[in-house]
């Protein structure tokens, strides 16, 4: 008869259903679908990939020019995990109505990446500048 042995359980182990393992799960994720990982071009923090990027009116890029007269070339991207939004939802100036946007900063240098967008019905995405994130 075989004799059970009660293993220690070894540290760092991920808590099923913890924050952290639900992060995990979702950097896993991202990983498998990533087929061109985009980082941010001060700190190389990865923000996003290729897989992430959709269409708003049949079209992945834009050109776009602010009130100030500064030029953009920006991508949208469902989702970029390297990225935080910053300051106040706002409605002025919107280049996507109905959303409102915030400033994307890269989460870990602050550089500001592009905007957050989000509507009342809670969809969002984020429009980033293809200057500012360079291929692996």
């Amino acid at each position: 008869m075989l004799k059970r042995i009660a293993l220690p359980a070894p540290t760092g182990v991920r808590q099923a259903g913890s924050a952290l393992e639900k992060l995990y799960a979702k950097l896993d994720d991202t990983s498998r679908r990533c087929q061109q990982p985009l980082l941010c071009v001060s700190c190389h923090n990865p923000v996003t990939s290729a897989a992430e990027r959709f269409a708003i009116d049949g079209r992945t890029a834009f050109h776009l020019v602010n009130p100030n007269g500064y030029q953009f070339d920006i991508c949208v991207y469902r989702d970029a995990l390297g990225c935080d939004p910053a300051g106040a939802p706002k409605d002025s100036n919107s280049w996507f109505e109905p959303y409102s946007w915030q400033y994307a900063q890269c989460n870990q240098c602050e550089l500001q990446l592009g905007w957050y967008y989000t509507n009342e019905n809670g969809d969002s995405f984020w429009g980033l500048i293809n200057a500012l994130l360079s291929k692996v």
